[in-house]
């Protein structure tokens, strides 16, 4: 008897109840949210000011407090792109960020 992932069993129940859209910008937002600590190098106020706003198409939407911080996710862009898709890649369902961009909120 083999066992299956029960990432698996969620991803195809998010596909037969039509939510696998929302599933997936679930999953790419909890991923920026994990390495938010790892980039900014523990910062506490990177961690609480900086959340994500939105996932689709491949685009990665980020609410930042001001255009300080949304200047420091552009410098980190790459690095912040590099480390999420690395971490989506090691999951069943291969999903990618294509780009990030940040909403003064």
């Amino acid at each position: 008897m083999s066992f299956e992932p029960f990432q698996s069993a969620l991803n195809a129940a998010a596909k037969n109840y039509g939510l696998a859209r929302e599933y997936r910008a679930i999953k790419v937002c909890r991923t920026f949210q994990s390495i938010i600590p790892i980039i900014f190098e523990d910062n506490e106020e990177a961690q609480k000011t900086l959340t994500q706003n939105s996932f689709k198409e491949g685009l990665l939407t980020v609410k930042v407090p001001s255009s300080t911080w949304a200047n420091e996710i552009m410098i980190r862009k790459e690095l912040l792109l590099e480390a999420v898709n690395a971490q989506l890649q090691s999951q069943p369902e291969k999903i990618r960020v294509r780009d990030l961009r940040t909403k003064i909120a």
